[in-house]
């Protein structure tokens, strides 16, 4: 049977990191985070597998599951615990063809766009931008926490709240009826380990 998904997904990538990418998940891993999505677009696929073995390889040292961002030939490669699907990338049946016990999530930004994940056998969706976020440009206004409740309330699947999380707008985005939540900066931003004890707490794990 596949683990249960840690309520706290940390975004990795080293696009948005200094040359201290590995020691920051590492810290993350070591803080309590225990799902780390990683992405990175910006590398080719062997630059991917190169740098995803090694996030595999902290991932499992500390009993962290990993999903690899809208590569299956580098999840496969890696041996990830799943893959998470971009707005509009390939449909969640040809990911869960390629590895049948995957957890496979996708990127929504509208009610609809949820509804349709857990319609097409998804296992989880990212719902953003919840929040005003620097990391998450190009996807209009943040959707807001009505939205987000919206969303909950008729989704089969579980919802990680994404966009502009601090411990904060985690509470509150559980009072919303997120599952979770996903966060990148929030992370990996300052003191990292300070970063996730919040986190977790706020989530009460």
């Amino acid at each position: 049977m596949r683990k249960p998904l840690p309520k706290l997904m940390a975004i990795a990538d080293p696009s948005e990191q200094d040359e201290h990418f590995l020691d920051h998940i590492e810290l993350a891993l070591g803080a309590g985070v225990r799902l780390i999505q990683f992405r990175a677009k910006h590398l080719t696929a062997r630059q991917q597998w190169n740098l995803g073995r090694e996030v595999a390889a902290l991932c499992a040292a500390f009993g962290a599951l990993l999903l690899v961002n809208d590569r299956c030939d580098v999840a496969i490669a890696v041996d990830a615990d799943g893959m998470h699907l971009p707005a509009h990338g390939l449909p969640v049946y040809v990911a869960r063809r390629t590895q049948a016990d995957w957890a496979v999530g996708v990127s929504c930004h509208s009610v609809a766009d949820v509804l349709q994940a857990g319609e097409d056998g998804a296992d989880y969706v990212t719902l953003s931008p919840i929040f005003e976020s620097a990391s998450k440009p190009g996807y209009g206004p943040a959707l807001g926490l009505n939205v987000l409740r919206a969303a909950a309330a008729e989704s089969p699947i579980p919802i990680y709240a994404l966009g502009g999380m601090n411990p904060a707008h985690a509470t509150e985005s559980l009072k919303a009826g997120a599952y979770g939540i996903a966060v990148m900066s929030g992370v990996f931003s300052g003191e990292i380990d300070s970063n996730v004890q919040k986190l977790l707490g706020a989530l009460h794990v």
